[in-house]
């Protein structure tokens, strides 16, 4: 059979780089054990092990037929942005529109393997009687127009991007954003106050709203609501692909020349100031630290952060607008808090790996450490940038805290319990505000220095178990939001402990390492000249699995 050879590059990439045989062999043995364990149950007398058997198989769908595919697509088109390889393939005489029907077909068979190898256990419930034929029908419809929503919208993100890792976050902002878009206030409007906001049509364009009704079939709504679903979510799928080839299109015909207009002009003064604003930063900070002014001069982290407090507390407001009786609530304070504390923390964590990626895939930050320019200053360079930037907007998150903590108060009546509970928990999250990502930071910047990769250092470095210990809690508490949030914190004796337990830790980790340098600061310090000097790994190296530990060196 005859292909184009950009679809055949793609299938030889797959082939040798990520593995597609050894995972579709995984994923055909978790699909087989677990339907051969339900088959000997079902010699036990269980009747309804069908039932049971394609809700497991369904996770696993979900986890091969869209999860994989994502991320195996994901550096799609971000490789050739990185390394400006669309100059050469035009030279070729490769048009734009073949380059990317070629990319997002040979995308597609290769994201799709593993979804092919769970396909024909996907029959064993249906051949066992525990399924219905619609049922069946339905599931074999919904993997693969889930698959091509996936693929369409990493596709998006990676015209749109640069860097695998923020291709990856653009991604999966964009696939949660148009999936809860809909069910998102349908549920809170009815969790709150009984009724729906708005009819149930309006969930038909949630691609997950299908997911949703497989799990719960028959139920009240039945295939009537499915297909229309179905066909929601090809739109959205051809509209991502057309977004994409648009942003590909405007990509190869900019590729190496300077962008002019109006809107360009905005969107280069917001992020790296105007003609004053940069002869000041320069003066000031160029004789004083070099790469503090290197690192501090690209806003873009800040601009992200303040759009990100700011448009929660504009959803906060249209939540007020929605529901005014319902919506202010403690719980509802506490979750608005997390998520603000969480966003910022992620998004100055990248801001301190970033620089370091970047002079690290590119090569610069070796011949940085050639001039007079050392480690120690490249280092006290990225902190004190890091300040400068991320200062304003957490005095901001301070002052919107302590609003919160105010009106907490008039939200219900209290007992002596639950208001040392609700004091103890403001006073979590307000240290968690104000504190010092000096000892935090140069973990992120240690792991982005070692692999040339920021998202991943982000993710790598989040290591705080009593952060994610209270989101878990937080979440626990979402389960039933309307009950939740009109009785917590309710004061009960185990609730004030394992609070009163959180705050002490808390207490005592600011106590002893406040002011304390993190030991990674001097080992980078003492290893950057060497790493420096050293290829950088590729994503599926296999060192990555032997890190398990991100504080020690990288495997040799």
């Amino acid at each position: 059979m005859t292909m184009p050879p950009m679809i055949l590059r793609e299938l030889r990439v797959a082939l040798r780089k990520r593995g597609i045989a050894k995972s579709r062999l995984t994923a055909a043995l978790t699909a087989g054990g677990i339907t051969g364990f339900f088959m000997l149950v079902s010699f036990t007398g269980g009747r309804t092990w069908g039932r049971m058997l394609h809700q497991y198989l369904v996770f696993v769908g979900l986890v091969f037929g869209v999860i994989r595919p994502a991320q195996l697509c994901i550096g799609l088109l971000t490789q050739e942005r990185r390394h400006q390889m669309l100059e050469l393939l035009s030279l070729s005489g490769i048009r734009p529109a073949e380059l990317f029907v070629s990319k997002v077909t040979g995308g597609i068979l290769a994201a799709s393997t593993e979804l092919l190898a769970i396909a024909p256990f996907l029959a064993v419930p249906f051949l066992s009687g525990g399924v219905s034929l619609e049922l069946f029908l339905a599931t074999i419809v919904v993997f693969p127009v889930l698959l091509l929503f996936s693929v369409s919208a990493t596709l998006l993100a990676s015209a749109l991007c640069a860097e695998e890792g923020g291709a990856g976050i653009v991604a999966a902002c964009l696939v949660a954003l148009i999936c809860l878009a809909t069910p998102l206030p349908y549920e809170l409007g009815k969790a709150l106050t009984g009724t729906p906001p708005f009819s149930a049509a309006w969930l038909w364009l949630s691609p997950g709203y299908g997911v949703y009704l497989i799990f719960n079939w028959p139920g009240s709504l039945g295939a009537s609501t499915f297909w229309p679903t179905v066909a929601g979510t090809l739109l959205w799928t051809l509209l991502c692909l057309g977004m994409a080839a648009v942003a590909l299109g405007r990509a190869w015909h900019t590729a190496g020349i300077r962008n002019s207009g109006r809107f360009h002009d905005l969107c280069h003064s917001l992020r790296w100031g105007g003609k004053l604003f940069r002869a000041g930063l320069r003066e000031r900070l160029l004789r004083l630290n070099p790469f503090q002014w290197l690192a501090q001069r690209d806003r873009l982290p800040m601009l992200l952060a303040w759009a990100s407090v700011l448009g929660i507390c504009l959803l906060w407001l249209g939540g007020w607008c929605a529901w005014p009786r319902y919506w202010p609530s403690c719980l509802n304070f506490f979750v608005t808090a997390t998520l603000m504390a969480l966003i910022v923390d992620g998004l100055q964590l990248h801001a301190a790996a970033r620089p370091l990626a970047d002079t690290r895939q590119d090569g610069t930050i070796e011949l940085l450490l050639t001039t007079p320019l050392g480690p120690p200053q490249i280092l006290e360079g990225q902190l004190a940038a890091l300040r400068a930037h991320f200062r304003p907007v957490r005095l901001f998150m301070l002052a919107l805290f302590l609003l919160m903590f105010g009106g907490g108060f008039l939200t219900r009546s209290w007992t002596g319990p639950a208001l040392t509970s609700y004091i103890s928990i403001w006073i979590i999250l307000l240290l968690w505000c104000r504190r010092s990502h000096r000892r935090t930071a140069p973990t992120a910047m240690w792991v982005a220095l070692n692999t040339g990769r920021a998202s991943y250092a982000v993710y790598r470095s989040q290591g705080s178990p009593w952060v994610w210990f209270w989101l878990l809690f937080n979440l626990h508490n979402l389960g039933s939001w309307a009950k939740s949030a009109a009785r917590f914190p309710t004061g009960s004796d185990a609730e004030v402990i394992i609070v009163a337990l959180i705050l002490m830790i808390v207490l005592l980790v600011a106590a002893f390492t406040r002011g304390e340098p993190s030991k990674l600061y001097g080992q980078m310090a003492e290893q950057m000249r060497r790493i420096a000097q050293q290829p950088v790994p590729e994503r599926d190296d296999p060192r990555f699995k032997q890190w398990k530990n991100v504080r020690d060196p990288f495997p040799a």
